[in-house]
């Protein structure tokens, strides 16, 4: 058995399935990054909005402090982060959560998104999607 190939180093998922890619519905999401290491484009989408990923790191959780708060009591206060890799990859990691990182029905400490994969947290589900020309929040 050889070593498992991955899209990014970040793809625990596929180690899960296997070295498969069952547990993804597309191809590995990457986005052009601002020298600051901001992504251009990167939004997530969830409840029917769509806020911009507008920093190298942006935090997740029911915290006043966070930078998008989900309004859920059963939520850690700073739940979980988007970032991303020196090449552009999406990465969401659990920040020591009770319920961790759930991806696709996967619990996971630390995964590189695909198109299409939809992140749990709490009762909401968002994905991450690249958006040319939206506007607002």
């Amino acid at each position: 058995m050889g070593e498992a190939r991955f899209c990014c180093g970040a793809c625990a998922h596929l180690a899960a399935a296997g070295g498969r890619e069952s547990a993804t519905t597309g191809p590995a999401l990457r986005f052009a990054l601002a020298q600051d290491g901001r992504p251009r484009n990167a939004w997530v989408v969830f409840d029917g909005r769509a806020i911009a990923l507008d920093r190298a790191v942006t935090v997740l959780g029911r915290a006043p402090g966070c930078d998008i708060v989900i309004h859920d009591d059963l939520l850690s206060r700073r739940t979980r982060s988007i970032s991303f890799d020196g090449d552009g990859h999406c990465i969401v990691t659990d920040l020591d959560s009770v319920c961790g990182v759930v991806v696709n029905g996967r619990k996971l400490a630390r995964v590189g998104l695909h198109a299409g994969d939809r992140v749990y947290v709490g009762s909401t589900v968002f994905v991450v999607e690249s958006r040319d020309g939206l506007e607002g929040r």
